[in-house]
């Protein structure tokens, strides 16, 4: 019973020994684990800034660029007049018909003068009359029979009569009306024994040789248009060679373009005013780079730019310009002669960054 009693405590001291043993011995393996999984590894990774991207490029090189600005415009008469009536009358003949071309000062159509013209002889008479009593004045004058005030008076009378005299021959003039210039009689349809007022229409007369084309350049394309500048123009399917003439030198106020004119030989009078006129203007060649519109872009700063390759491949944006438009491509001006052009992957890349760049054949 005694050894009973003593085996339970020794019992218990040996298991705390084997365990504090184990314990110890178990250590070493935990803090060498640790120690392992905490040195540092031999191969540190790369830094993703580090990294290059991949893009494809081209080499484009300068060219002339002939340039043309094509505009709609409208044809007029070289000179454009409505004809007025100056005297006031009934119409005694008509010398013409609408649509005529008639030459310089041709008779258009005349008023009945015959009240005029006796007017005008009563004024004749009257002249002659004040002439005599001046002539008798001057005679009593050199006598001492008449006083100097006298001469004065039959001068002033005299020249009253001659007033009244000139101005009855001017209306007699007026009452025939006359082309100032040679032209095309337009919208008329006067009759023989009509009234007309003094002051009235009478009717339009064109000049149309030359034709005058009239049309709008914007702004942003006056540059390099100038008196002389050369042009196309096409009417009805033809093809004429025409020139500037004559550039305002104030813009349109609600459109901000500036007006222009070039003229047409028109000698046969084979165009009319009014009609639609297709120009195609020579402008000035420029240098310029030919692209593709998908690789322009927009900067920071609302420009047009196209991102290059500089000798280090490092990507540099240029700001361009449109100088020409087709349908497939467009000419830049803004580059150096010869550029490095990155055609793929220029969304994937900034300024400043290094890349590797396949050169397009």
């Amino acid at each position: 019973m005694e050894l009973k009693g003593r085996l339970g405590p020794i019992l218990a001291i040996g298991i705390l020994v084997a365990a504090s043993v184990w314990m110890l011995s178990g250590e070493d393996d935990i803090t060498q684990g640790s120690n392992t999984s905490s040195t540092p590894s031999s191969n540190p990774k790369v830094s993703s800034n580090d990294a290059q991207h991949r893009v494809q490029a081209r080499v484009s090189r300068i060219e002339t660029v002939e340039r043309t600005l094509k505009l709609s415009g409208e044809t007029q008469a070289n000179t454009e007049l409505t004809l007025m009536n100056q005297f006031a009358g009934t119409v005694d003949q008509v010398f013409v018909e609408q649509g005529q071309t008639v030459e310089a000062a041709s008779a258009i159509l005349t008023l009945d003068t015959r009240r005029l013209k006796a007017r005008l002889n009563e004024a004749q008479a009257l002249v002659r009359q004040r002439q005599l009593e001046l002539q008798g004045i001057k005679r009593l004058e050199r006598q001492n029979l008449s006083a100097q005030v006298n001469v004065a008076t039959a001068e002033s009378s005299l020249a009253s009569a001659q007033a009244a005299q000139t101005a009855l021959r001017i209306e007699l003039e007026d009452a025939t009306v006359r082309a100032p210039f040679a032209g095309i009689i337009n919208d008329f349809s006067i009759k023989p024994g009509q009234w007309l007022s003094a002051n009235e229409p009478v009717a339009m007369l064109l000049d149309i040789t030359p034709l005058t084309i009239r049309l709008n350049v914007p702004q942003q394309d006056l540059l390099g248009i100038s008196v002389g500048t050369q042009a196309s123009v096409h009417i009805h399917n033809r093809e004429l060679k025409s020139r500037v003439t004559y550039i305002s030198a104030k813009a349109d106020a609600a459109t901000r373009s500036i007006p222009i004119e070039l003229t047409i030989d028109n000698a046969a009078s084979k165009f009319a005013a009014g009609l639609t006129a297709n120009v195609e203007l020579t402008l000035p060649s420029l240098e310029a780079h030919a692209i593709s519109p998908a690789l322009l872009q927009i900067n920071t700063q609302g420009n047009l730019s196209l991102k290059t390759l500089n000798a280090q491949s490092r990507v540099v944006s240029k700001t361009v310009s449109i100088v020409k438009e087709q349908r497939d491509k467009v000419w830049v001006s803004g580059l150096s002669a010869k550029e490095t052009l990155i055609t793929v992957g220029q969304g994937f890349v900034e300024d400043g960054d290094i890349v590797t760049a396949d050169i397009e054949p």
